[in-house]
């Protein structure tokens, strides 16, 4: 399921209000794709590796 993204406040309306488009990908890696056709990448957090240092 490409559309079930966990978003806070800000990027749920910038999803919901406006032209950006996210897609989700298997790895958890996001593309947001501006209205201008630009697409920015964001990678999920590794959480276990932060609770080890």
């Amino acid at each position: 399921m490409t559309n079930l993204l966990c978003l806070c406040k800000h990027h749920h309306r910038l999803k919901h209000s406006t032209r950006w488009r996210p897609v989700l990908h298997a790895d958890g890696t996001v593309i947001w794709t501006s209205p201008y056709g630009e697409e920015f990448i964001t990678k999920p957090i590794d959480h276990t590796a932060l609770a080890i240092a």
